[in-house]
């Protein structure tokens, strides 16, 4: 009896170690089968999609089945699926938490798409965010190999945070994806990555940086059938916020000439309304007004924004003073306004009975309803204060402009009054010079007479008393004591003529006529001395003779010596 029951008990044990070892085996198989559609997920999401399909109705272990569910969601991602559950994936988490130490590979992309697929559905809260940042981690703690998934785990984190305003966060993570992205090799997120920098740092208004990652986005322009566009839509806006309309006008142009955008008539009406907007702020009203009519030439009522721009549209032709065309765009603009704002009032109510339950949605829905009354009489309010600006500023520049021109026509007459006045003084300094050149040239004139005039009249005194000797001796040459008288009178007389030595020369006077210093001329007689002053007013070889009493031919020779005395004492002078 014993032996039969032990008999039982093998068999029920190898019965169950054989079904544990199929369990095994074909839980394996399932896994190894899953890996394959995996990778295939990454070439081919469409056929491997129809692949799982043939999971469907297999019964599946616990890892497996989430292993399955995570697939799933993984092929609708991949073929742009449009999540409104996470359901599927919130399933998938659960079952793949319980091996998050044997596989936390898996488990942490389970993680990331959780977060993933709540961003699709349009959820940028915490239910979002947490997970994206668990997969993160994990993908970082345990040196997980899959760059690609911590990349997307970064991208989305830093999106996130972009979306809350968290910029500084945002900034942070999308770094860390520009990393994964560089060792990953890839250059489509490498471009991403860059893109969503330059736009946080346009937000910051950190230009010089924004600049640095557009101008590196420029060598990713042929990377995508778009991401040349991109690239001219980010340099065109760059270029208006920095105030360079010119390139923004430019970029924009070529943007208008894509065939992307001349195709799309909704792309297209976006493009010559930006148009319109930089030729505004270039006041450049002809051209504004005409890209705003066309961009309303065909207006896509389902666009949100429309409102904007029959703005644009009203604030062109207020400037241009077309007060008819103003009038009704700033009506349709109302109009479509109000219209903006129910529907995102709506939108509201919606999200409201979504997150909570009923009562509380009614009760948002009468606050949002008197915010809405309130922000309607403010709009009005605002757009009548718009208007009265908008008239007050053009009679103000007017104004202004009156007073500049006013300003400017006085500083002309100013300016012209003081070139008159230095013209005048000009005139006057010339005159002045000329003056002091002309006394200085009399008063020459009166010191060369005052100097000559003395000795010309020695000269004639000297021939008056010779012409007495003369008529004397004629009279009386037979006289001895006449001879001796005659003698001594000649030589009295020759004496009292000697010009050299009854007229030194005076040092100052010796300076205003040759310029000479008194170390230069204490190396010369007198005689020399008055040798240089009748050179220096202009006196002839014959003159300078009548004056010592001489000949022309003395004179010359006095000349020459002393020109070689005055080169033996390094003395120059213009002789």
């Amino acid at each position: 009896m014993m032996t039969k029951r032990k008999l039982l008990y093998i068999l029920a044990a190898t019965a169950a170690l054989l079904l544990v070892v199929c369990n095994r085996q074909r839980n394996e198989a399932d896994r190894t089968h899953l890996n394959k559609l995996d990778s295939l997920l990454a070439v081919h999401p469409e056929a491997a999609a129809d692949s799982l399909k043939t999971f469907s109705n297999r019964k599946l272990s616990r890892f497996n089945s989430g292993y399955y569910q995570l697939l799933e969601v993984i092929a609708l991602d991949k073929n742009y699926y449009n999540f409104t559950s996470d359901s599927l994936i919130s399933t998938a988490e659960k079952k793949l938490s319980g091996y998050k130490r044997k596989d936390p590979h898996t488990y942490a992309r389970s993680l990331m798409y959780l977060g993933l697929v709540r961003y699709r559905m349009g959820v940028t809260d915490s239910t979002a965010y947490q997970p994206l940042r668990e997969a993160a981690e994990y993908f970082q703690r345990y040196h997980l190999s899959n760059i690609k998934n911590e990349y997307l785990s970064n991208y989305y984190l830093g999106t996130i945070h972009h979306k809350n305003e968290n910029i500084h966060e945002s900034n942070f993570y999308y770094q860390k994806a520009l990393s994964n992205a560089k060792f990953y090799k890839d250059s489509i997120y490498q471009y991403d990555a860059y893109q969503e920098l330059f736009w946080n740092y346009m937000y910051q208004e950190n230009y010089k940086i924004a600049k640095h990652y557009l101008d590196t986005l420029d060598m990713y322009r042929n990377i995508s059938a778009s991401s040349g566009l991109n690239i001219d839509k980010s340099y065109a806006f760059y270029y208006k916020t920095q105030h360079d309309y010119a390139k923004a006008l430019e970029y924009q142009h070529k943007i208008l000439q894509n065939p992307a955008i001349a195709d799309d008539p909704r792309l297209n009406a976006t493009t010559r309304f930006t148009l319109s907007t930089i030729y505004f702020s270039m006041n450049r009203l002809d051209s504004a007004l005409h890209y705003a009519r066309l961009s309303l030439a065909n207006p896509d009522t389902a666009n949100s924004n429309l409102y904007l721009y029959y703005q644009n549209l009203a604030s062109i032709a207020l400037k241009k003073k077309d007060w008819r065309i103003s009038a009704e765009a700033f009506d349709d603009m109302y109009r479509l306004y109000k219209k903006h704002t129910e529907l995102r009032t709506g939108k509201k109510i919606l999200e409201l009975e979504k997150r909570y339950d009923k009562s509380e949605a009614e009760n948002r829905v009468l606050e949002y309803q008197k915010k809405y009354a309130i922000i309607s009489v403010f709009a009005v309010l605002l757009l009548m204060v718009l208007i009265a600006s908008m008239l007050y500023v053009v009679q103000k520049r007017k104004h202004l402009l009156l007073e500049k021109q006013l300003r400017e026509a006085n500083l002309k007459n100013i300016e012209s009054e003081n070139l008159c006045i230095k013209q005048e003084s000009k005139l006057l300094d010339e005159k002045n010079r000329v003056l002091v050149i002309e006394k200085r040239e009399t008063d020459r004139l009166l010191l060369e007479k005052e100097f000559v005039l003395p000795l010309y009249h020695q000269i004639s005194n000297r021939n008056n008393e010779l012409k007495r000797l003369l008529e004397y001796l004629m009279v009386n040459v037979k006289d001895r004591k006449l001879a001796e008288r005659i003698i001594a009178d000649y030589q009295s007389f020759t004496k009292s003529t000697d010009i050299s030595e009854d007229n030194p020369v005076n040092s100052e006077l010796l300076k205003v006529f040759t310029g000479l210093t008194d170390e230069a001329v204490r190396v010369m007689n007198n005689s020399e001395k008055l040798l240089l002053v009748f050179k220096s007013i202009g006196l002839e070889n014959e003159q300078i003779a009548v004056l010592f009493n001489t000949t022309s031919d003395s004179i010359r020779s006095r000349k020459s010596k002393l020109k070689k005395k005055l080169e033996l004492h390094d003395i120059h002078y213009p002789y």
